[in-house]
């Protein structure tokens, strides 16, 4: 085999290893630390606290996806129920296009075990 085609095996084979470990790194990554930042995220969004109590897994393959786990949008001052939206979980397909210009954008969200709670206030405002 002459030497240009075992550089090229050679980078072929290097690209390879590359983006195989390109797409398997954010399963490696502990998204845990960054919750406050999703969570004020999603505040900024909604106009509300937003907790997330659980764990946070970002993947890329099959597709880039999202789940977070035990969330809790807070409710209006006022209303009975201190959250509005329990959710034990969202999860949420990501384009990937987007993703690589470093921009989220949803094409699928699911919520595991909605509660919802709809109330009329005092003031006759709805939450």
């Amino acid at each position: 085999m002459g030497m240009v085609k075992k550089l090229g095996l050679g980078v072929g084979l290097l690209v390879v290893v590359l983006l195989g470990v390109a797409l398997a790194a954010p399963g490696f990554i502990d998204w845990n630390p960054y919750r406050a930042q999703i969570a004020a995220k999603a505040r900024e969004i909604t106009g509300r606290a937003v907790a997330i109590d659980g764990p946070i897994e970002f993947s890329l393959l099959p597709a880039p996806a999202l789940s977070v786990h035990d969330v809790r949008l807070a409710n209006v001052p006022g209303a009975q129920v201190t959250d509005m939206l329990r959710l034990d979980a969202l999860k949420a397909r990501l384009a990937l296009m987007p993703l690589l210009r470093g921009r989220f954008e949803v094409e699928q969200v699911v919520l595991i075990r909605p509660v919802i709670a709809l109330e009329v206030l005092a003031d006759g405002s709805p939450n």
